[in-house]
């Protein structure tokens, strides 16, 4: 079907495309993105309508979601000055301090109503693009729901890696060499975004790699020799990306990116274990790991890597963090406004004595607080919680019915959000489009390859322990 091969092109090229443009920050880059999106959504939709079929929505679970849309909206309606007043005194005297100056630009703002947001047409812009992310997460957690379709994503992912990867060693050992102060940074202007899109990509091609399995096992045993006995021409070919990838993303030099990745990647080997209650297979985890950094430290010199991080000062971002407290403060219920960081960042900057513009706070959370508010950042709260509620939730659905492609392409996706959630604590990663893309990607993956099973009844997942004879063989965790 015509409207199906378009759905499929496009949402390849959403995934391929933007991280090689610069990551896409360019105006022009995101309303392409914007542009092909709503393409998707009316072709699905169009598809939906011809074939007849219906389109279950969650409530509950797009609640956190829906309420952050909605308040970002309340942001740009125009409110009566005693209303404004009472929901955000700060908004209220901003507007009011800078009416007649406004008055001289446009005889618009010589009125009594103004919006909570202090610049409500960069709200509006934001909360478009912000709209954008959702629906495309949406679209893939209706669509992706097969291993085949599932493939129209990770064969882009996989392509996207090798492309950034040879980028990458094309910088670091050719053009700058690895003893240079500049590091690699494949198609992005910043290192750490490079690094940002490598840590997304890392967790979910090696769940794919584990995925390859013939003979998982048959009572949720995940054992070292369980995972080797599968496809192995094809693990090979993928772990052998990751390795690479991961490489890349060492001499990127980020050490938030660095730092996020190895955390996550214990997540991955953890999270299983904990589930299991069968912690032999982290300690392989973490002594595999240790020889392959040895080996690492023989093959490349990381000593610039190591320098990075006696280097560790991060005196200006907390500079941003102390002054953005007062930012927080005054606008602690609904934000300032989506997308308003750059314009109110400067009416507070205080501690940061430096004549840089600070457009983002490098730190997503930090950022979220200040633009929505206690209540923005609750919904963001809650719409987490319920990712990973449900996603554990699937994993021991996936150990039951011994399903390791559902068990690790979920797990990955899981861990690629976490890489990224953590590296946020540093950085704004969130906010550059294509590793955005990606981000709501994964998370779509997640409830895309599990939209038709019946995870919601299983809550308990047996494990076999060995007992003396007599005794029961299964037990419960």
């Amino acid at each position: 079907m015509i409207i199906n091969f378009f759905i499929i092109i496009f949402t390849s090229s959403l995934i391929l495309f933007p991280p090689l443009y610069y990551g896409s920050v360019l105006t022009l880059s995101i309303q392409l993105i914007q542009l092909a999106i709503y393409i998707i959504m009316a072709l699905w939709l169009t598809k939906h309508y011809f074939e007849k079929q219906s389109i279950k929505i969650n409530l509950v679970r797009l609640l956190p979601l829906i309420i952050l849309v909605l308040l970002c909206f309340f942001q740009t309606i125009n409110l009566p000055n005693w209303v404004h007043n009472i929901l955000s005194s700060k908004s209220f005297e901003i507007w009011d301090n800078s009416r007649n100056i406004l008055s001289t630009i446009s005889p618009y703002y010589d009125r009594d109503w103004f919006t909570l947001s202090i610049y409500p047409f960069a709200t509006k812009n934001s909360l478009m693009l912000v709209l954008s992310y959702f629906l495309f997460g949406f679209f893939l957690s209706r669509y992706i729901t097969n291993k085949s379709k599932l493939f129209i994503v990770i064969i882009p992912i996989i392509l996207l890696a090798v492309i950034e990867t040879a980028i990458g060693f094309y910088q670091s050992f050719i053009v700058y060499g690895i003893t240079n102060s500049k590091s690699a940074h494949g198609t992005f202007v910043n290192k750490n975004h490079y690094a940002g899109l490598l840590e997304l990509l890392i967790p979910i091609l090696i769940g794919l790699g584990l995925s390859f399995n013939k003979n998982w096992g048959s009572k949720s045993k995940i054992s070292l020799s369980s995972l080797l006995n599968a496809d192995r021409f094809k693990q090979l070919i993928i772990l052998n990306i990751v390795a690479a990838t991961f490489i890349a993303l060492i001499i990127s030099k980020s050490r938030m990116g660095i730092m996020s990745i190895v955390i996550s990647l214990i997540f991955f080997f953890f999270l299983p274990s904990f589930i299991t209650k069968n912690y032999k297979n982290f300690i392989w985890f973490i002594v595999i790991s240790v020889l392959f950094f040895i080996l690492l430290i023989f093959l490349i010199d990381i000593t610039p890597v190591l320098d990075r991080f006696s280097e560790l000062s991060a005196a200006a971002r907390i500079k941003v963090w102390k002054d953005c407290i007062g930012i927080i403060t005054d606008f602690h219920l609904f934000g300032s406004g989506l997308g308003t960081f750059k314009y109110i960042y400067p009416l507070y900057k205080e501690n940061l004595k430096t004549a840089v513009d600070y457009n983002y706070a490098h730190n997503d959370y930090i950022y979220l607080l200040v633009e929505t508010g206690f209540i923005g950042f609750s919904c963001l709260t809650a719409g987490l919680i319920i990712l990973f509620k449900d996603s554990i939730k699937y994993l021991r659905f996936h150990l039951k019915t011994s399903n390791p492609f559902g068990f690790f392409i979920t797990l990955g996706a899981l861990c690629s959000v976490v890489s990224i959630l953590i590296h946020s604590l540093a950085d704004f990663n969130l906010h550059i489009p294509a590793n955005a893309l990606i981000f709501t990607a994964m998370i779509g993956i997640i409830y895309g390859i599990n939209s038709k099973n019946n995870s919601k009844d299983i809550v308990k997942v047996k494990r076999v322990r060995k007992t003396k004879i007599g005794e029961p063989i299964n037990s419960e965790v």
